[in-house]
């Protein structure tokens, strides 16, 4: 998984190569992109310049505590502060799973 220079982020698959999944923000509008998980659960793209500038987003808001986690199967997902894999509590997650 990278930020691209495009700006795009994208998850590619270790076997061949091949991008599995991408967040669709390639663009020059932002500067330089920042990909966090906020404190109230929100995971965004945003211009590290300009916070205010969203390019993506989970819309997970009012989970505090939330994580991101790139997990071994090659899924990218939000979790609740207490949960992750074999717990529940995705809030968000990008299908990946298995196609690794």
């Amino acid at each position: 998984m990278i930020i691209q220079p495009d700006n795009n982020v994208v998850i590619y698959r270790k076997s061949d190569g091949k991008a599995i999944w991408n967040s669709a923000t390639y663009t020059t509008d932002y500067h330089t992109i920042d990909l966090r998980v906020g404190v109230d659960g929100d995971m965004t793209l945003r211009d590290w310049f300009d916070m205010d500038k969203v390019a993506w987003r989970t819309g997970t808001a009012g989970n505090p505590g939330a994580y991101a986690l790139l997990q071994d199967d090659g899924n990218f997902v939000l979790y609740k502060a207490d949960g992750g894999p074999g717990k529940g509590g995705a809030l968000w997650h990008s299908g990946t799973w298995n196609k690794i």
